[in-house]
């Protein structure tokens, strides 16, 4: 039987020192039907260079993308316009993979008919090159079929086993959910392709937050979303990273992309997603206000920018009627009090 195939994209922009481990691990994939597109964003740290030489040695698989620096969501993109394969994967440049990351998922979308697959992954802090190997040395049968389940979100998911769930299901586990595969990062997933076409779908240029205003509209228009109990990905925490430093600013980018969630939810007449994502929006900005207010780095007058916004929205939303009454209360008294105080009523789940 021949096996769909399957387009990776690998964004690159200055990472000359985790990039080869990176390409390696998906070098090393068991799945062989695959073609891989290296996008070099611009870099200038010779990352393009090392593109070029490992895509001549592997060049059956690994293909590479030349561009001006346009950012994260604008690599991706390119990859996109790119990519032929049924499914699409998006593995950013200093993470890595498991060996059967892309088997083990493909092979549940195929078993289920799944338009997104899911797989857990780990935090793993680097500090330079093949620092993060990822765990080459676990080598597992792979299993069909016969390791599909349905549980619920309280079920006790067996390591390695699949969760099949709806759209609307994957959406709340990704809000409520504790297992590190249910997030809205764009890694750690693999997607139908035609599911970006049939919502005329690409990532928003110039955002440092671009999963968030993309991943949920993908896991809620999928019919059958597949979650891969297993670690199956490494995301990499290295100290120059954008997400590793101090908050500045730019993760304010962040807040259009939750509300935008919220709106969405409530457009779509899902009054308890809609709630969820309300939450999950000023959680984030609470989250902000705290550590900004720590941040000799923040100016005063942003932060007080950024406090009007949060009071704006808590005025908005205690009038948003698919909300608990609870919630409610809450948002309107932070539309007139300090923040802090209300977290623990925020984070109510439910």
């Amino acid at each position: 039987m021949t096996k769909e195939l399957v387009s990776v994209i690998v964004p690159i922009y200055n990472v000359k020192d985790y990039l080869k481990t990176c390409l390696k691990s998906i070098d090393a994939q068991t799945y062989q039907n695959i073609e891989v597109w290296l996008v070099d964003d611009g870099s200038t740290d010779g990352s393009g260079e090392i593109a070029d030489k490992f895509a001549k040695k592997n060049s059956k698989k690994f293909n590479v993308i030349h561009k001006e620096n346009g950012g994260l969501s604008d690599a991706r993109n390119a990859g996109l316009l790119k990519a032929t394969g049924k499914y699409v994967a998006f593995i950013d440049s200093d993470d890595t993979v498991h060996p059967q990351f892309i088997e083990r998922i493909v092979t549940r979308m195929e078993a289920t008919g799944a338009q997104v697959g899911v797989a857990d992954y780990i935090r793993k802090v680097i500090s330079g090159e093949d620092k993060a190997s990822g765990d080459s040395k676990t080598s597992e049968d792979i299993k069909t079929s016969k390791d599909v389940t349905t549980s619920d979100t309280k079920g006790n998911l067996k390591k390695g086993s699949t969760q099949v769930v709806s759209a609307r299901e994957a959406v709340r586990n990704t809000y409520l959910s504790k297992a590190h595969g249910w997030s809205f990062t764009t890694w750690g997933k693999i997607y139908r392709r035609d599911l970006f076409e049939k919502l005329d779908l690409t990532f928003p240029k110039g955002k440092i937050h671009e999963d968030t205003y993309t991943t949920f509209k993908l896991l809620y228009n999928a019919e059958v979303v597949a979650y891969v109990n297993k670690v199956l990905y490494y995301y990499s925490v290295r100290p120059d990273s954008i997400m590793t430093k101090d908050l500045d600013i730019r993760h304010l980018d962040a807040i259009p992309a939750t509300r935008s969630a919220c709106e969405f939810f409530a457009n779509a007449g899902d009054n308890e997603i809609a709630s969820l994502a309300v939450n999950y929006h000023f959680r984030y900005m609470f989250y902000l206000d705290y550590w900004f207010r720590k941040n000799k780095n923040i100016k005063s007058e942003e932060l007080a920018e950024f406090e009007k916004e949060i009071k704006k929205d808590a005025s908005v939303y205690a009038r948003s009627k698919y909300l608990p009454f609870k919630k409610r209360m809450a948002y309107k008294l932070a539309a007139v009090i300090k923040f802090e105080p209300l977290l623990s009523l925020v984070k109510m789940k439910t």
